[in-house]
């Protein structure tokens, strides 16, 4: 009997919870966006950029990093520059803007890079996010999901918009 009302109690609360969810406002659920390339990559900023806004997320809460030891070009973007160098021996960053980009729970990580070394995989591993998206079908366990786009980044993007709708992330109309 106490378990037929613990579990009635319990389906009620998460029928309520299930009615007040904040999807079915037509709210948008990404807050933040981070995103990391490599220098390959690099040239891809504008237009992950640009997505992250068309997703409706303020250009103050995108985060870019750039994993590569060589040095950046200039570009319009702030980018950060993080490799193996930058961490000490304990596993973590000297630099306190890395270390901040690796600490935000970002909502979507998106994560365009050509060579998935050990450094690349250590910091998409070390960096936290409700959703983490990438290309890398070798590298499948780091993203919560896969696009395979022959290097397009322009399919990158439009599959990307398309899963997003799918599992309710976002509202986006073009």
């Amino acid at each position: 009997m106490i378990n037929n009302l613990k579990l009635f109690l319990a389906s009620n609360r998460n029928r309520k919870r299930l009615l007040s969810n904040e999807n079915s406002t037509g709210k948008n659920i990404l807050e933040t966006v981070g995103v990391i390339v490599d220098k390959a990559h690099l040239h891809t900023l504008p237009d992950l950029n640009d997505l992250a806004k068309k997703l409706g997320v303020k250009e103050s809460n995108i985060s870019l990093i750039c994993a590569t030891e060589d040095a950046l070009p200039e570009n319009e973007f702030s980018c950060l520059k993080a490799s193996v160098e930058d961490l000490n021996l304990k596993g973590r960053f000297k630099d306190p803007k890395i270390g901040n980009f690796v600490n935000s729970n970002f909502d979507l990580l998106l994560c365009n890079l050509k060579d998935h070394n050990d450094f690349n995989i250590y910091l998409i591993k070390a960096t936290s996010a409700n959703l983490k998206i990438g290309r890398d079908k070798e590298q499948s366990k780091l993203y919560d999901l896969v696009i395979l786009d022959n290097g397009d980044v322009a399919v990158f993007l439009a599959e990307a918009v398309k899963y997003l709708k799918i599992l309710k992330r976002i509202n986006y109309n073009e």
